[in-house]
């Protein structure tokens, strides 16, 4: 089960790090950049390969395009594996943990305390730029994978690249599994923006100046990010994490703004008008154009599919960062508690 938070824990180049996180993006590293020597090592027994009988099994056929018939299926088979193995080695790799109190990355990744650990709500990461990429939980062994040719062929087509690519990507020596890594990976390195709701906290190694972290609330505030000092327990060799006060809580929200709303939407039609959601419809749209990345309502009307007679949902579709449509979904329950919060005076 995917754990509802993952941390990242950032040091070197602390400004840089403060930048990119203040521009709501994170780093895709590339494998061979990453501080582990045996990252993407596998191990491919072409000796094995050469004696399966791969054609035996459907899932190897359809994967290369061959018949019974083929001769050296397994030079084949070996060629596209290849193939994958150094594209693999080309993607991107997000690396978090599902623990933020851990020494040892508090004293490799954080600068010696002197930097800090961000917390992500992992729903709401895999979302925007990352809504397509995979989450994958690292395994730890011994020995780096072997990929045996008779297990290949058990897997099915569908499951095949993402069993290799788990094997690449999110196999590690058991001497880092202290480190508990989950590991987001994408078809290419570089930065990659992602929803700023996804910070859901920071936490400031005990090392770092007071002023230095009330500049880096200042940078970010107006997100609703909860903030803390993790401290050694004295006497324990543990930490913990102390709550600390934002002083800027009560700085105007980031991004918050209504987004403009197209000519002619919603399109109000005889279905509409008879079962009584012109006005609902209306306030879904009120609703959704205050959504940090809707920046203009194109379209709206009853999301069928996700309705019930007793709670209609309406979609109301948006144009987002670069243009990108998105639609948000507002059902009539969401509509009732938007206007009780409005009654008793919550923005």
């Amino acid at each position: 089960m995917t754990p509802e938070f993952l941390y990242k824990y950032r040091g070197a180049d602390l400004d840089r790090q403060v930048e990119t996180l203040a521009n709501d993006q994170i780093w895709m590293a590339s494998p061979e950049s990453l501080n582990d020597p045996f990252e993407a090592t596998v191990v491919v027994d072409r000796d094995r390969f050469e004696t399966f009988d791969l054609l035996a099994f459907a899932t190897v056929q359809e994967l290369l395009g061959i018949s019974r018939k083929t001769k050296g299926a397994y030079q084949q088979f070996l060629e596209a594996l290849d193939k994958f193995i150094e594209q693999v080695r080309g993607w991107g790799i997000l690396s978090l943990t599902q623990n933020p109190l851990d020494e040892l990355c508090w004293a490799h990744y954080a600068d010696s305390h002197r930097g800090f650990c961000i917390e992500y709500a992992s729903e709401q990461l895999l979302a925007l730029d990352l809504r397509s990429e995979i989450l994958l939980e690292v395994l730890y062994q011994e020995r780096p994978p072997v990929l045996d040719p008779a297990e290949l062929a058990s897997v099915r087509e569908a499951e095949l690249k993402s069993y290799i690519t788990s094997a690449l990507i999110a196999t590690k020596s058991l001497r880092w599994a202290h480190e508990e890594e989950w590991r987001v990976v994408s078809g290419t390195p570089g930065l990659r923006a992602h929803d700023f709701r996804a910070v859901t906290g920071l936490y400031f190694g005990y090392r770092m100046a007071e002023e230095k972290r009330r500049i880096i609330m200042e940078r970010l505030k107006g997100r609703g990010i909860k903030y803390f000092v993790v401290e050694p327990i004295p006497g324990h060799y543990t930490l913990r994490p102390e709550a600390l006060e934002d002083p800027f809580a009560d700085a105007p929200k980031y991004r918050h703004s209504a987004a403009s709303i197209a000519e002619g939407v919603p399109t109000i039609d005889e279905f509409l008008r008879s079962s009584g959601y012109e006005g609902l419809i209306n306030e879904a749209i009120e609703i959704a154009r205050w959504e940090p990345y809707c920046e203009r309502v194109t379209d709206a009307y009853v999301a069928a599919s996700r309705s019930t007679p007793d709670n209609p949902v309406f979609y109301v579709t948006c144009d987002g960062p670069g243009g990108l449509p998105r639609n948000f979904y507002v059902s009539k329950q969401q509509i009732e508690q938007a206007r009780r919060k409005t009654r008793v005076g919550v923005d």
